[in-house]
């Protein structure tokens, strides 16, 4: 008995997502963009990276960021540090005074607080159009800003997020990666996504600057995402932006711990908009269902 409610459960894990997968690229994936592009916008950027303890990486990431193909003049990295015990504001503030053209503040804690505090603090200084919110341990390509901000050249889109795999040649994550691209980008094309990639998630500034962040217990990037979505906005993951980023530490508390920000998400986040008065309903609600 025991061997069969196994297998039904098994089935049902595996079936259920792979037909929404099949759904998704066969009748949305196709579908035009419906987005009006403008090779032309060139607004200000905020880059906004928390760290915790990323001496050994935030260098790497800076450099990374260095390299963007996009003005310096209209970008502004914001290293928010929350409560590091290694040393890596000092390697922050070290790595910007050798690179003067390009802007890089540094908002230090004393103590640990989590990401969304450090997030938050960081947003009070922005005065830019588009924020991007990444992490110490994702590495874009050159032309990632770029790309990202011709999406935002239309009003309608309201947060853009990236396409990931890992640095390391992992034949199993990646091919699980590829086949969520295909459905976060089939979603993105009926209107939104509701899970969206810390690595990389642009978001329009005055949207933040009227609307704040949902703020329930964690509340993290996929509820950003989402969030924007239930505003009225289009929050997708672009088709040409990727990022790849290296498997750090032990990958089951990893993961385990995003599947846990995901159900809060799914949980919480429709719900937040509703209770505040700025839901709009649109067609991300069929792709939320």
């Amino acid at each position: 008995m025991l061997e069969t409610i196994a297998l039904i459960l098994a089935a049902i894990h595996f079936s259920i997502p792979l037909a929404y997968y099949c759904y998704a690229k066969t009748e949305w994936l196709p579908r035009a963009w419906n987005i009006k592009f403008s090779n032309r916008y060139r607004p200000k950027v905020t880059i906004i990276v928390p760290t915790h303890n990323e001496a050994d990486i935030i260098e790497k990431r800076l450099e990374n960021i260095y390299r963007l193909d996009y003005p310096k003049e209209k970008i502004e990295v914001i290293v928010a540090d929350d409560g590091s015990s290694d040393g890596t504001p000092d390697i922050v503030e070290k790595w910007a005074k050798q690179h003067c053209d390009l802007k890089v503040k540094v908002i230090k804690e004393s103590l640990w607080g989590g990401k969304l505090r450090a997030v938050i603090k960081a947003l009070k200084q922005v005065n830019s159009e588009i924020i991007v919110l990444t992490d110490a341990d994702a590495f874009w390509d050159s032309d990632a800003i770029r790309k990202a901000v011709k999406y935002f050249s239309d009003p309608s889109i309201g947060a853009v997020t990236a396409s990931i795999s890992y640095l390391e040649s992992e034949a199993l994550e990646n091919t699980y990666r590829g086949y969520y691209n295909v459905v976060r980008i089939a979603e993105s094309k009926v209107h939104s996504t509701p899970v969206h990639n810390g690595p990389f998630l642009a978001i329009r500034a005055e949207l933040l600057r009227k609307f704040g962040l949902p703020m329930f217990a964690g509340s993290d990037d996929s509820s950003f995402g989402s969030y924007i979505g239930f505003l009225g906005f289009r929050a997708i993951q672009a088709d040409n932006i990727e990022v790849r980023e290296p498997m750090r530490g032990n990958q089951i508390r990893r993961k385990i711990r995003r599947a846990q920000h995901l159900l809060l998400n799914f949980l919480n986040t429709k719900k937040y908009a509703k209770n505040h008065g700025i839901y709009v309903k649109s067609s991300f609600d069929r792709v939320w269902r």
